[in-house]
């Protein structure tokens, strides 16, 4: 199948073949072959609020280039693409938490994952593009005790686009089990399967 300009190949000995596009200079060309999937975890402790990761800004960074580790065995679809967990930004325990102009670009994972006991979060004019899976997830697939829910992210004015190229039956952004979010004048395209979930049950 490697049969116009562009394409590539990794075959099981690890030998990459690529078929130049037109005026590309292999000896000269940048490559890159990224290796990480997560590069930034939250860790506060989602029992106990006052052990949370509490008030971090981040503006004008981009975090580019991440892999999507999958199992050997492959990844069989199932709803939203819920049974891949890879995350670029994760986090768990974390109230306040603000990322304003910034980009999550050609990762095989999901830029952002408030997972476990966030709160009054925001990811304002931020950028997430080629990506492998989902855009934003918002909580979890269970009910969690009301203490350790998440709630209150707002998603305002951000680009989530060309999405689920991994795992195409990934949603744009996924919320589940919890209230009070905002997802608010995004421009949402180029996902194959859905582009805003809500609810779970």
């Amino acid at each position: 199948a490697l049969d116009a300009p562009g394409e590539w190949y990794l075959d099981r000995d690890g030998w990459l073949y690529y078929r130049p596009r037109p005026g590309e200079d292999m000896p000269k060309a940048e490559v890159i072959a990224p290796t990480l999937e997560q590069f930034l975890p939250f860790k506060g402790n989602s029992h106990d609020p006052k052990e949370w990761v509490n008030h971090i800004s981040f503006e004008g960074l981009n975090f580019r280039f991440g892999e999507l580790n999958l199992p050997e065995a492959g990844l069989p679809p199932a709803q939203a693409a819920m049974n891949a967990n890879g995350t670029v930004i994760l986090l768990d325990g974390a109230q306040n938490i603000r990322f304003k102009r910034c980009a999550v670009e050609h990762v095989g994972a999901t830029p952002f994952w408030f997972r476990q006991a966030c709160r009054d979060c925001r990811v304002e004019e931020t950028r997430m593009f080629d990506l492998g899976m989902a855009g934003v997830r918002i909580g979890e697939m269970n009910i969690v005790p009301e203490a350790e829910r998440t709630g209150g992210i707002t998603i305002d004015n951000c680009i989530i686009q060309s999405g689920g190229r991994i795992t195409p039956h990934a949603a744009a952004v996924w919320i589940g089990q919890n209230a009070a979010n905002a997802i608010t004048h995004c421009d949402i395209g180029e996902y194959f399967y859905t582009s805003l979930s809500v609810g779970w049950r």
